[in-house]
């Protein structure tokens, strides 16, 4: 097969590259046909916001980056989705099954892997080291640096859409008295009834132990690092105002600027 001049994200191949979608064309299924409203903001360290790439016709299960070679996208990737898929489809749809270990193992890779490719939808804003996409190809897992939550959104009487917030910014801080480059990412997308919340900061310690507990601050739940079985549905259902606060959290921690659509669709800064 000829070689392509870019290489797959995920293993590092030559090969021809491949469309991949954002989300899985499969997700149309457990959701309502009239579902358009597709929102992508893109946000950096110079505080400048923009729409994202993704923010074009057609809805979020129809966007394809070409960043991946067939091999991945035909294998351990499709694999991961049909692993995903029975319990996606029950939380998209509002219905909460109980989480096992297993089971947020699994939904936590799947985040992890469709935040590594939303975030090529702007090449600026990428900055999830490679080492953390080659520890995903090679270990079906997530790398130790990670954190993935996950919550309600959406009440039954409200219209369902599709958002994707991302942040992603190379950050000079201090750490144990030297001076550090840090790699951050905070990305949050909402399928159906289903938020979730991924970040990651390289090296580790940009923020503190504390801060990172968000779900002191929201009711969405941690799913990686595993700290115990979901056996119930979160009581709060968030709306799209509670999307902005949670997905914009770790930014505004940081003191990045902040951006958002508002009820009509007009782009607007917030912090």
């Amino acid at each position: 097969m000829p070689e392509s001049k870019y290489k797959c994200i995920f293993c590092g191949s030559s090969k021809r590259l491949t469309k991949e979608h954002i989300l899985p064309k499969w997700l149309r299924n457990y959701l309502p046909v009239n579902d358009h409203r597709s929102r992508h903001v893109v946000s950096s360290l110079d505080g400048v916001g923009k729409r994202g790439k993704l923010e074009r016709p057609g809805t979020m299960f129809s966007q394809t980056l070409r960043i991946v070679c067939a091999d991945c996208n035909n294998g351990w990737m499709s694999l991961l989705q049909l692993k995903a898929k029975p319990i996606l489809s029950k939380l998209i749809k509002n219905e909460w099954p109980l989480l096992s270990q297993n089971d947020q193992a699994i939904m936590s890779t799947w985040a992890a892997m469709t935040t590594c490719v939303a975030e090529f939808s702007d090449q600026h804003t990428a900055t999830i080291p490679p080492d953390h996409r080659s520890f995903i190809f090679q270990t079906k897992s997530v790398p130790q640096d990670w954190f993935v939550w996950i919550g309600r959104i959406g009440k039954e009487s409200t219209p369902l859409f599709t958002h994707i917030n991302h942040f992603g910014a190379k950050i000079r801080d201090s750490l144990e008295g030297n001076e550090v480059d840090f790699a951050f990412q905070s990305t949050c997308f909402t399928i159906g009834h289903l938020l979730i919340m991924t970040m990651t900061s390289t090296p580790s310690g940009l923020f503190n132990e504390d801060s990172l507990k968000i779900e002191q601050l929201f009711e969405i739940f941690p799913i990686f690092p595993f700290k115990s079985i979901v056996v119930h549905m979160p009581d709060k259902v968030y709306d799209e105002d509670g999307f902005y606060e949670i997905s914009c959290v770790f930014a505004r921690m940081l003191g990045l600027s902040t951006f958002r659509f508002d009820k009509n669709g007009n782009y607007i800064k917030l912090t």
